[in-house]
């Protein structure tokens, strides 16, 4: 399902997904009348709304997206089920969707949303990798191999340039 948000953004929102938790206890809740959460995504976030009395709203832009993962039991493998698990960038949160129908194809809907929204507010999570060269030298006393960087051999004493 598909479906146009109007905003006062550059950028229009389109609703790509909606539901609710799906499972055993959700659907007495949904009998009860009494079920009060539910999922969106859209192309450019996630919304969690809940609370039957006190509403709660929570809104999660996806270009803060690390990763998304799925975690289905046996049992909710066999009714069609899944969790959703969402871990941002800052490594400080993660967000659940509980219960969700055809989690993996949910899982795929926020992936490739997330992919458009990060390449369009040119935002990548960038991981910084230092490499060092190691440079050993032989020792001119104990021909030990010793790091370039040393003044001393550590296994003889003999300072590495005398001149220093």
């Amino acid at each position: 399902m598909i479906q146009k948000v109007s905003t006062n953004f550059d950028s229009e929102e389109t609703i790509l997904w909606t539901g609710k938790p799906s499972g055993i206890r959700s659907s007495i809740k949904d009998k009860a009348q009494i079920n009060a959460t539910s999922y969106t995504v859209t192309s450019q976030r996630i919304t969690i709304k809940s609370g039957l009395i006190g509403k709660k709203e929570e809104d999660i832009d996806l270009y803060r997206i690390k990763d998304i993962k799925v975690n289905q039991s046996l049992k909710d493998r066999a009714m069609g089920i899944g969790d959703i698990e969402i871990v941002l960038i800052d490594g400080t949160m993660k967000i659940m969707l509980e219960e969700v129908k055809d989690p993996n194809n949910v899982k795929e809907t926020v992936r490739k949303a997330m992919i458009a929204e990060k390449t369009a507010q040119r935002t990548t999570h960038v991981q910084k990798e230092v490499v060092k060269e190691v440079v050993k030298i032989p020792c001119k006393y104990c021909g030990g191999l010793i790091e370039s960087t040393s003044t001393k051999c550590p296994i003889c004493g003999a300072p590495l340039n005398p001149f220093k």
